[in-house]
């Protein structure tokens, strides 16, 4: 019966592949642990987004009562999961027609943000984190670390 005594702790399992134990001195054996050394990023996948604002309430209505009527002259002659497909088909295809849409994009992917641009946010938020910490301890402190690096308070 094999048993092993030691014990591998981490506070990132993903980043864990595979976990074995290989022969090693005496009767010892080694836990063997292949981890990656960087955490996946797991992008999200884009989103459509509908603009129910800019929508042709008026046409796809129209279109609706057209569907309806040629829905009910056969809907007796199909299975209530046929009835179901045909049903969400149109609506899905309406949807598409007269509700303009529009596809989210991850914001990892922002070519305009350069170095330059982050050192600045870092800057900016290491010097709010700086007055906050002051305003705790004093009354009377300014905005005014926020100047030196460009911002308006």
């Amino acid at each position: 019966m094999r048993r092993v005594l030691d014990l591998f702790c981490t506070n990132k399992p993903g980043l864990t592949k595979s976990i074995h134990v290989i022969p090693g001195l005496s009767d010892h054996e080694i836990v063997c642990v292949d981890c990656d050394l960087r955490a996946r990023v797991n992008k999200k996948p884009p989103r459509k987004i509908h603009l129910w604002s800019k929508a042709d309430w008026a046409n796809m209505k129209q279109a609706m009562v057209e569907f309806r009527d040629e829905f009910l002259a056969k809907f007796h002659l199909r299975s209530v999961e046929d009835n179901y497909l045909v049903f969400k088909g149109v609506v899905h295809s309406l949807l598409d027609s007269y509700i303009p849409s529009k596809i989210t994009i991850s914001r990892c992917n922002m070519p305009w943000f350069n170095n330059t641009l982050k050192d600045c946010v870092t800057r900016n938020r290491d010097s709010l984190i700086r007055l906050k910490e002051q305003e705790r301890h004093s009354t009377g402190s300014s905005i005014s670390p926020l100047r030196k690096i460009g911002l308006k308070p």
